[in-house]
């Protein structure tokens, strides 16, 4: 049993990003653009908050409480919150957004990793909790962000009715490209932002 859950600990998280990119393929081209850019942007929210909430709370390991050997080796730090389950809450918390279907298999994944974590010695249950609801905070602004963005530029430009209208696959791409430029450029600032709060906590 300690078998299973080590290797839970360790190396299930391989498995949630291996199937997060089947589920990808499988999306359309416009999708497989959207989510590129949604994700790229859900991570850069979640590792910044988990990085915020790490240095504002301090959660030393169970093994370091309670004075055992834990079944994993680890570094004695904070344990809160947990990266390997921020990192496959993020991924679940994404395909929310896009194909909850292929979001309920990661979520599954991710409460399989967290026991995991939790069972071997290495984090407390308020460590993976609290990183689930991260992610899940870093997703709906990353959503709510980009679709707030992408409403402001249909609005101004009327892509939609652009898009329709065309017979033209240049002009489709065109128009499509230029969307997405817009929406890069709002993420860059976003990230320009989030540097800045970063320089501030570390410097």
């Amino acid at each position: 049993m300690d078998t299973i859950f080590i290797f839970g600990a360790k190396y299930l998280f391989i498995f949630s990003i291996i199937l997060a990119g089947i589920f990808f393929f499988k999306e359309k081209r416009f999708t497989k653009i959207y989510l590129i850019i949604f994700s790229a942007l859900t991570f850069i929210i979640t590792f910044v908050l988990g990085i915020v909430v790490g240095h504002i709370y301090n959660n030393p390991r169970p093994f370091v409480v309670e004075h055992f050997i834990p079944l994993i080796n680890h570094a004695a730090n904070n344990g809160f919150p947990s990266d390997h389950v921020l990192l496959v809450a993020a991924i679940s918390s994404i395909f929310i957004f896009v194909d909850k279907k292929s979001a309920i298999i990661l979520w599954g994944i991710t409460f399989l990793v967290a026991f995991s974590r939790v069972y071997v010695g290495v984090h407390h249950i308020l460590d993976v909790v609290a990183s689930s609801l991260i992610a899940l905070v870093g997703a709906t602004l990353a959503f709510t962000l980009l679709t707030r963005l992408a409403s402001r530029i249909s609005s101004k430009f009327n892509f939609e009715i652009l898009l329709m209208i065309t017979e033209n696959p240049k002009e489709k791409k065109y128009f499509l490209a230029f969307e997405i430029s817009i929406i890069l450029k709002g993420i860059h600032s976003i990230v320009e932002i989030i540097g800045g709060i970063l320089n501030i906590i570390y410097y």
